[in-house]
């Protein structure tokens, strides 16, 4: 557990320490106290993430969107656009959703709909 004071609730988030790169592992902000899951001992920050997209600045819901990228649940087409006139596919849904309850984001199996190339997520 860690006391968190400065820090915006919406957009902090634990992270794995894994050698170069800080991995996402999430946790739960309650009033000043985050706290978090781990099946290891490892080295783990809080961070603060605020993604930006160009595409987003100015649209209703670029405040919404970086909310959500700061949690992992969203991505962006490439790091600099979102494309918030897209629609939003099956497979965008499915992969909201299994990020938000918070299921690894590769799992390795294939997938069953005829209708999703190999290489899609």
């Amino acid at each position: 557990m860690h006391y968190i004071k400065s820090i915006g609730p919406n957009y902090a988030g634990v992270y794995y320490l894994n050698g170069d790169k800080a991995e996402y592992v999430g946790g739960t902000l309650k009033g000043n106290r985050l706290t978090f899951t781990t099946n290891h001992f490892s080295s783990f920050a809080v961070m603060e993430y605020r993604k930006s997209f160009a595409d987003m600045t100015g649209n209703w819901a670029a405040d919404y969107v970086q909310k959500l990228a700061a949690k992992h649940l969203v991505n962006g087409l490439d790091e600099h656009t979102f494309g918030p006139k897209l629609a939003v596919t099956r497979a965008d849904f499915a992969t909201m959703a299994v990020r938000a309850l918070g299921y690894d984001a590769e799992q390795g199996t294939a997938s069953p709909f005829s209708d999703v190339k190999a290489d899609a997520y």
